[in-house]
């Protein structure tokens, strides 16, 4: 094997450099987050909650099918759920944080928030 094939950056078409396909796996990046907010989604149920590493005060983000966006804790352990875009619907009490629970019916769209 040689170039690409073998796992080495090689010369292609016109000497445009070529690299190796990469697995997911090595795509941890993307994992990072999502470990680190403790996130456990299921939509179709109506739950979203998150169980982060860290103490508050923190700051992580987030992300649904659809929609990003920004789940924070203030130093007095108040969290705050904001979404950047899409939409989020969740029923009374389908959205928790650090052992918390919103106690209200979820609706937001682009740039909405919750705090509880």
């Amino acid at each position: 094997m040689r170039g690409a094939a073998a796992g080495r950056a090689s010369a292609g078409r016109g000497g445009a450099l070529t690299l190796p396909p990469r697995p997911p796996s090595r795509r941890t990046d993307y994992y990072i987050p999502y470990a680190l907010s403790g996130q456990q989604t299921d939509l179709p149920a109506g739950t979203l909650s998150f169980a982060p590493l860290y103490a508050c005060p923190l700051a992580l983000p987030f992300g649904i099918a659809g929609g990003e966006g920004t789940l924070s804790c203030d130093a007095g352990g108040q969290w705050t759920l904001a979404l950047a875009f899409g939409n989020l619907t969740l029923p009374a009490g389908g959205l928790s944080a650090g052992g918390r629970a919103y106690a209200g019916a979820v609706a937001l769209g682009k740039g909405g928030s919750v705090s509880w």
